[in-house]
């Protein structure tokens, strides 16, 4: 069997030999005719990978995996009737995305404003955004969500339910949802003129789940007016980011723009692929194959500073676990023509190292309230004898 897998994907290969021949590809790179595409019976791509008919049309591909939670790329209705088995890997990355939200709100000054009083707004509460209200609840914020397919207070005890109007008009605002067409809550395009209208001035809007939530003319009309700061994983036109948008979010250090890999911590990664790599062995009924952890955790403990304040203290510690700063920096400051935008997106985004997710990490030095919040988001705390 002859297994085609997108070249960053993290030990695909390892695990997938046992399955047949491999080859990988550049995901930006695989077109309709390639000559790789007519030998493979399987494919496995990340969301870089438009999957359809012009794509596997005279292929004799028999089972497609994204090692992705999201599926906007793959047109799983032509896979249905065409007969090829389809996975993905819902929820692998959720704690990922979760993570990476605390890490920008904390390199932005978001999060002190949360800590301080100001109300969190969330926008989707499923497996992304169930986690992230988990988290800003250990740590005492005031969280209100909205979602129109389930009970926001059963889901997440403590959390409280919302108007989509009202958790858009709080001052901080993050979105989780998925990006689908469907009545009666359609998310292409929900960030348009008048959902954007209901922000407030100084508000912070945090978009984490796909470019295509948000309506390009749109989203830079607003941008371009009221100023909002922005924490933004995904872009209008992704991968291209339009330059006054960029221009004002590199002004302000109340935004950070990274080139959609809020879910690409090292966990969330080797989630992923273990969930496609295992669906694959059910589809040829072979025994589930037994998976190893992603990997030690981090030899080097981070290193809770000697701050007065326990605000500043969780920020500082947040940042050395993902500092994000740099990343935003570099993708935000260099005026490009579109071409080598785009590829500066696509470069950044492939060669982000991968970071642990906060179990990885061991904190040593925190004492009282911050030993506390760290331990609630998932970090080890104390010597390694603790």
């Amino acid at each position: 069997m002859n297994i085609l897998v997108d070249d960053n994907i993290p030990r695909a290969r390892e695990l997938l030999e046992p399955f047949g021949d491999v080859t990988s590809f550049r995901g930006e790179d695989l077109r309709p005719g390639d000559s790789r595409l007519k030998r493979a019976d399987v494919l496995i791509v990340r969301s870089v990978t438009r999957v359809d008919e012009k794509l596997l049309t005279g292929t004799r591909i028999r089972f497609v995996g994204s090692a992705t939670a999201g599926t906007d790329h793959v047109d799983d209705a032509f896979l249905r009737r065409s007969g090829i088995a389809f996975a993905h890997a819902p929820g692998a990355n959720a704690n990922s995305v979760a993570e990476f939200v605390l890490c920008a709100m904390a390199c932005t000054g978001t999060l002190r404003r949360v800590m301080t009083g100001e109300p969190i707004g969330i926008v989707g509460v499923g497996a992304v955004g169930g986690r992230l209200a988990r988290k800003l609840l250990a740590l005492g914020i005031e969280v209100q969500a909205f979602d129109p397919f389930v009970d926001v207070e059963s889901r997440v005890p403590g959390l409280r339910a919302g108007s989509l109007q009202e958790v858009m008009c709080l001052p901080v605002c993050s979105f989780h949802v998925p990006l689908t067409s469907d009545e009666p809550w359609p998310t292409r395009g929900m960030l348009g003129a008048d959902l954007l209208a209901w922000r407030p001035q100084g508000s912070v809007l945090i978009n984490t789940s796909r470019g295509g939530t948000m309506v390009p003319a749109d989203f830079y009309q607003w941008a371009a007016s009221c100023r909002p700061h922005l924490i933004l994983d995904v872009w209008p036109e992704e991968p291209l980011i339009r330059e006054p948008l960029k221009r004002h979010m590199a002004g302000d250090s109340g935004s950070l723009g990274t080139p959609h890999i809020a879910g690409h911590s090292l966990e969330g990664k080797h989630n992923g692929v273990i969930q496609v790599v295992s669906s694959l062995a059910r589809f040829l009924g072979i025994e589930d194959p037994q998976f190893d952890e992603p990997g030690e955790p981090c030899r080097e403990p981070l290193m809770a500073p000697a701050m007065s304040s326990p605000i500043d203290a969780l920020e500082d510690v947040l940042r050395q676990a993902n500092d994000l700063r740099p990343l935003s920096d570099s993708l935000l400051g260099h005026e490009d023509d579109e071409t080598k935008a785009a590829r500066r997106f696509h470069q950044l985004r492939k060669c982000y190292p991968n970071p642990r997710e906060f179990s990885g990490h061991r904190v040593v030095g925190a004492q009282g309230r911050l030993e506390s919040w760290l331990q609630k988001l998932g970090f080890r705390v104390g010597d390694a004898s603790s």
